[in-house]
């Protein structure tokens, strides 16, 4: 199996407190996978552990063969967000723009 996440032995923690402990995942490539569970339940820590906005105590993340941060540029994160402003002066055509580089 040509895995291009792998999560081995992870441990995070929030103030000496245990959040994710023990984590062993392999996401095959091309596959689609969901991050289910219950509010607290430690998906947004995972995934932020995952793309390196928090250090994990212990254990290693393999990304596409090596670290995130040498993968960055061909993984997309899009963060929660609880609130909407719906009076934001943009459209989804210009956020959309945001992202083309033109040359």
């Amino acid at each position: 199996m040509n895995s291009s996440l792998i999560l081995e032995h992870l441990n995070v923690y929030y103030h000496h407190q245990p959040v994710l402990w023990d984590i062993n995942l392999a996401i095959p490539g091309g596959k689609l996978v969901a991050i289910v569970g219950p509010n607290g339940a430690g998906k947004s820590t995972l995934l932020k552990t995952i793309i390196g906005s928090i250090d994990p105590l212990s254990g290693s993340i393999t990304c596409l063969g090596s670290s995130y941060k040498k993968n960055k540029k061909h993984i997309a994160y899009v963060p929660q967000k609880e609130a909407i402003d719906w009076d934001f002066p943009i459209t989804v055509l210009e956020v959309v723009l945001m992202g083309v580089i033109i040359i």
